[in-house]
Parts: C-alpha cells; structure tokens; sequence
C-alpha cells in the first residue's frame, strides 16, 4: 500500500503531529528531549537517561523525535494500529489499519525528505528490534518507502534471550552482527517512552564497533499530568505550528553520544 493509496492528506497528518520540547531552551534533556522536572544543576540529563547510563557504556545517544505524543492522542491510535499483532492479524478493521499505516509512513517520509541531512555519511538504517514481537518489524517496511529506505539493512541488530525491562536498558538485550564494525548508524524506532529499548541497542551497536550517528523516532511519549513543568511545557508546545525542518532547533548537535556525567559513570 502506497501512502496516498487511502484518502489521508499531509494536513490531516500535521494536526495530530506536535513539536518536541527544543534543545539549548532550559530543563531540556539534550538526549531525548524530556523536561528536566526536578532540576538540581548536576546534569543536562533527566532521570531516565542517566538511569540508561548507567546500565550501558558509559554513553548515551541522542535522540531525535518527530513529534511529541499522550496516551489520548490520534497519534497513539496510529502508532498502536499500524503494526499487526503479534499473531499476524491486525487489531483494527483493515480500512482502518491501512489509515494508521499511511499516517505513519507519511510522517516518517515527510520528515526524511526535509532533513536530508541526516542521511549524509550515513551506511546504514537499522529499526530497533521489538522486545517481544519476531523479526521483522513493521517499521522497516515503512522506513522502505521513505528517503531512508535505501540505507535499510536488516538482521544486523537481534535480541538476545536476556531480559529487558520496559524502563532498565540491557547491555546484553541486543547484539550486533560483525557486520556492523566500521559502519555509520542510524537507528529508527517507532516510540520513545524510557528510552530503555533504544539506548540497550545503540550500546550493541556500539560494542559490535559501529558508530551510531543518531536515533530518531516517530514519537516521543509524554505525560502532561505527572508534574506541572511538564504540562506547562506541553501545553505550550501544541499551540506552536508544526514543521518538519529540524536544522534550526539545535538538532545539529555535533557529538554522536554524551558521555555519562562523573556521577553516573563511577569515574
């Protein structure tokens, strides 16, 4: 199915879509873009991330989201929709799921076409393997229809047999093909809640000496009513038009990972 193959225009789309919190603006992780709620000046980190942090290599990947997302939002819909279920069958009336994957295949797309700067001296595209669903995953089907399709490797990015959490990263959750060594990276993923699931993949990545240059992910959760900054934030953010250039907003940040601060390290 073609992204215009179902009657679902980019506006349509752009209603549902919300600009992520910017970098370099005050309490804003510089890894996934979260507010930093409770700032006590020790680290440009929240929480989760030094959490990863710790339980990885010391490094962290920055993360970049197209758009911000609730639980109550159109955007979960198409996010829990667009892939089938585990057994292979769609949790929606077909119609509906094709909307659900045109949607998302029309963000992703959109976005690679205005940042194609993501793609320069890049090697590979690899999708974040799911936790519990088997290869392959359905974001790679969608990741072929967009700019970043011809950079598309599959298999070199496997689950172990090792736990992981939804909020603890795993240094042995994933491992990397050889094939890998040497190589520039780019990881896609669907959402980013914990960051765990990414983060214990661009460690694999990493170990299996390849150079992850960035993630970006569909959707950042987020979750208004666990603290007042953060509502503040949110609610101010989905008054902002949205648009698909990142090149303004500090996206451009020049290192590939953050080293952990001394505190998370143990240095």
């Amino acid at each position: 199915m073609e992204p215009n193959s179902v009657d679902l225009t980019l506006v349509e789309v752009e209603r549902a879509l919300v600009m992520p919190f910017v970098l370099d603006t005050p309490f804003v992780c510089v890894i996934c873009r979260a507010v930093i709620h409770e700032p006590d000046g020790s680290s440009d980190m929240c929480e989760n991330c030094m959490e990863n942090a710790r339980a990885l290599d010391g490094e962290i990947t920055p993360v970049l989201p197209i758009t911000l997302y609730t639980r109550e939002s159109v955007m979960r819909t198409w996010l829990t929709h667009y892939k089938p279920d585990i057994d292979g069958e769609h949790g929606e009336v077909t119609s509906a799921a094709d909307v659900c994957v045109a949607a998302i295949t029309l963000v992703l797309s959109s976005f690679f076409d205005a940042n194609d700067w993501l793609l320069k001296d890049v090697d590979d595209v690899l999708v974040v393997p799911s936790t519990r669903r088997p290869p392959p995953h359905p974001l790679e089907e969608v990741v072929l229809r967009t700019a970043a399709g011809r950079f598309l490797v599959t298999g070199q990015l496997t689950r172990t047999r090792n736990q992981l959490e939804h909020r603890s990263a795993s240094s042995i959750a994933y491992e990397g093909s050889e094939a890998l060594r040497g190589r520039r990276v780019l990881l896609v993923d669907d959402v980013y809640a914990s960051g765990a699931r990414l983060q214990s993949a661009a460690a694999a990545t990493r170990r299996a000496g390849g150079t992850v240059t960035r993630a970006v992910v569909v959707a950042r959760r987020i979750n208004p009513g666990y603290h007042p900054a953060i509502e503040e934030r949110w609610n101010a953010a989905v008054e902002l038009p949205f648009r698909w250039s990142r090149q303004e907003d500090g996206s451009t940040i020049s290192r590939s990972s953050f080293a952990a601060p001394a505190a998370i390290d143990g240095s």
